[in-house]
This record gives structure tokens, C-alpha cells and sequence, in this order.
């Protein structure tokens, strides 16, 4: 699992972008839902 993350996210570059999708899918999610 580890080693498969560490692979896949070479630099911070995609977490931080996937880490920002999901935070605006969130709020959106939660905008909607109210």
C-alpha cells in the first residue's frame, strides 16, 4: 500500500490536486444538500 501511494504520488503536485477536487465536491456536495 505503501509502496503503491508512494508511486503514484511522485510530488505533492496530484495529492494537493486531488486534495482540492475533493474539498470542492464536499462543499458542493454539502451546498446541495442544504
Amino acid at each position: 500500500m505503501t509502496m503503491l501511494r508512494g508511486t503514484r504520488i511522485v510530488t505533492g503536485t496530484e495529492a494537493a490536486i486531488l486534495r482540492e477536487t475533493e474539498n470542492r465536491f464536499r462543499s458542493y456536495l454539502h451546498r446541495s444538500g442544504r
